[in-house]
């Protein structure tokens, strides 16, 4: 084993931060086991600690509390999420292309993110909390990069309402697969062919309404 890899190895095996991460990227990764085993409610700071592999001194160098670290937790994720979906818009050449690429990113999703996804989604989901401000802030943004995308290749506008109705239906599909059928390739297929023919069955009563109303369409 390289000398690298071998001092990451017992680092870890240790419960010491690995080398080659800062203290406070050590500590969101620890969260984020910590969290994904225990859920929010029942994770404590010496659980984030203990799969960190810092001290309680350096944890509060970065965060005042768990709330403030899950929040953080929470926005780090979310920037991640969005720049994936601007590399998979950016990287397609036609729409669907596009589609496709942020369908099969926001299936897999759960799994890449692992069990603390579902942490993160539950938490966010109640209203009038701060993430589920920021959880709203993400779709939004979202919402706006699928109708900058739809308006630059179709010519036209597509209310938001319908945008944010997609991305709900995607993600309570990609839940499901993840809680009721994990790691199962064939769920997978299943749900990717099912979130496509939503996405585009939606897009194309857009387009036929959009045809009926242009009166040089006909």
């Amino acid at each position: 084993m390289p000398r690298k890899l071998a001092k990451r190895d017992r680092a870890r095996r240790r419960g010491r931060p690995d080398p080659s991460f800062s203290a406070r990227t050590q500590i969101l990764l620890g969260a984020a086991d910590a969290f994904g085993a225990k859920g929010y409610a029942d994770t404590s700071v010496q659980d984030v600690l203990t799969a960190s592999g810092v001290s309680r001194r350096t944890f509060y160098r970065f965060f005042r509390s768990k709330e403030e670290l899950f929040e953080q937790l929470y926005e780090a994720a979310s920037m991640l999420f969005l720049q994936s979906m601007r590399s998979a818009v950016d990287l397609a050449k036609t729409p669907e292309e596009k589609l496709a690429n942020c369908l099969d990113l926001y299936l897999r999703a759960p799994q890449t993110v692992g069990p603390v996804f579902s942490v993160l989604q539950a938490e966010s989901s109640r209203p009038g909390t701060k993430l589920f401000a920021r959880r709203e802030a993400v779709l939004e943004s979202l919402a706006e990069l699928f109708a900058e995308s739809f308006r630059k290749h179709k010519g036209h506008d597509i209310d938001p309402l319908i945008i944010r109705g997609i991305i709900a239906a995607q993600e309570r599909i990609a839940l499901h697969i993840f809680h009721e059928h994990p790691g199962d390739d064939a769920a997978i297929q299943r749900a990717r062919a099912a979130m496509l023919h939503i996405a585009e069955g939606t897009l194309a009563h857009v387009e036929d309404e959009a045809g009926e109303s242009d009166p040089g369409a006909s």
